[in-house]
């Protein structure tokens, strides 16, 4: 079981439901690089190289956490997790980050069953981050 927000409990089976429902509602929403910047207060151009560095460390840090997963080090993969969240939402990421926050509470709680759909997601959702951001180069 994995454990949901306040104290609601959620199976497996329940988590990768709304994965799949989220990741179709997610692929009608696209990230809006533009709007992105001008809430956080960039400049178009510095919003665009703060993203070039979240885009060119991050598949990285996700090969390290399927590293870590492969050797069942949840600890260290929980941590990778907790990175990307934190670099995402730092730049308004928000969907990324949401899902790097999933995966790095099914890693704290054992429930590994659940990680592969998320990081389908997370994966998806850093691929379509980076096309975008190749088709404003």
């Amino acid at each position: 079981m994995v454990k949901g927000t306040g104290n609601s409990w959620r199976t497996n089976s329940q988590v990768v439901k709304r994965v799949g429902e989220d990741m179709v509602a997610e692929k009608k929403k696209e990230h809006n690089i533009r709007d992105i910047a001008k809430k956080l207060g960039f400049e178009f151009h510095e919003y665009l190289e703060v993203l070039d560095v979240f885009l060119d460390n991050t598949p990285g840090v996700i090969e390290d956490f399927k590293f870590c997963l492969e050797k069942n080090n949840l600890g260290k993969a929980s941590e990778l997790c907790h990175l990307i969240k934190g670099g995402a939402s730092s730049i308004g990421l928000e969907l990324i980050s949401g899902v790097a926050h999933e995966i790095e509470k099914a890693c704290k709680n054992g429930s590994v069953s659940v990680v592969p759909v998320l990081l389908e997601k997370l994966e998806v959702l850093v691929a379509g981050l980076a096309e975008e951001r190749k088709s404003m180069a």
